[in-house]
C-alpha cells in the first residue's frame, strides 16, 4: 500500500506543486492584508480538489487495468486512497491552523480567537470528510470525470454551509443557551461535525470498495 500511496502522491504534487503553493500564499495574503479569514479555512478543502484528480488521472491511464495485474487486492487500492485524503486533511487541518493563529497574532487578536478557530477548522473538516465520502462514491461508481460536475456542486454548496457557519459561530448572540456556556456548545458543534463526517467518510470507504472490487477493467 506505500508503494500505492507514494504513485498517487507524487502524481499529484508533481502536476499541482505550484498551483498549491500559489493558492496558500494568495489565500494567505488576503486573510492578512484584507480581513478575510475565512479563505484560511478554504485551504481544508484543496486536498479534495487534488486527491479526487489522481482517480481522474487513473482513468484518463487506463491505470486499474494494470493494477489488477499487481499482488494487491481491490480494497488496497480504495484503501490507499482514502488514506491519501486523510494525510491531506490532517496536513491542511495544521496548514489552516497555524496560519489562522499567525494571522490573529499579526492583528493582535490571538487570545481571543484560538477556540473560535479550532471550533472552525474542526467544523470544515467535517464537511470535508463529507466531500470526500460524496466525491470518491460518485468517482468509483460513474467514473472520475463524470463525477466532477456533482463534486462541484457539492463543493459549492459546502463552502455555502461553511461560510454560514463561520458567520455565526463569530455571533455571540448563537451562545445564548440557558444551560450551556459558549466553550461547551462550540465542543459540542466541532464533535458533532466531525463525528458526522468521519461516519460517512467510512461509509463512503465501505460503497466504494464494493463498488471497486466488482468492477470489470
Amino acid at each position: 500500500m506505500l508503494g500505492l500511496l507514494y504513485k498517487d502522491q507524487a502524481t499529484i504534487w508533481s502536476s499541482y506543486r505550484k498551483n498549491f503553493l500559489l493558492v496558500v500564499l494568495l489565500y494567505t495574503v488576503m486573510a492578512f492584508t484584507m480581513d478575510m479569514k475565512f479563505m484560511l479555512f478554504a485551504l481544508l478543502f484543496i486536498g479534495g480538489l487534488y486527491t479526487t484528480s489522481a482517480l481522474v488521472f487513473d482513468e484518463q491511464s487506463h491505470w486499474d487495468t494494470y493494477a489488477r495485474t499487481l499482488p494487491v487486492s481491490g480494497r488496497q487500492i480504495v484503501g490507499a486512497k482514502y488514506l491519501l485524503a486523510l494525510l491531506w486533511m490532517a496536513a491542511s487541518f495544521v496548514l489552516a491552523y497555524v496560519l489562522l493563529t499567525l494571522c490573529d497574532l499579526f492583528k493582535g487578536q490571538v487570545a481571543e480567537n484560538l477556540l473560535y478557530n479550532l471550533t472552525g477548522c474542526l467544523v470544515t473538516l467535517g464537511l470535508v470528510m463529507a466531500y470526500y465520502a460524496l466525491g470518491y462514491v460518485l468517482s468509483y461508481k460513474i467514473g472520475a470525470v463524470r463525477a466532477r460536475s456533482g463534486v462541484i456542486l457539492a463543493i459549492a454548496l459546502i463552502i455555502a454551509i461553511a461560510l454560514v457557519g463561520s458567520n455565526t459561530l463569530e455571533n455571540t448572540s448563537f451562545f445564548s443557551f440557558p444551560l450551556l456556556d459558549e466553550t461547551t456548545l462550540l465542543v459540542l458543534i466541532a464533535g458533532g461535525s466531525l463525528a458526522v463526517g468521519l461516519v460517512l467518510f467510512i461509509l463512503s470507504w465501505v460503497v466504494s470498495t464494493a463498488i471497486y472490487t466488482k468492477k470489470e477493467f
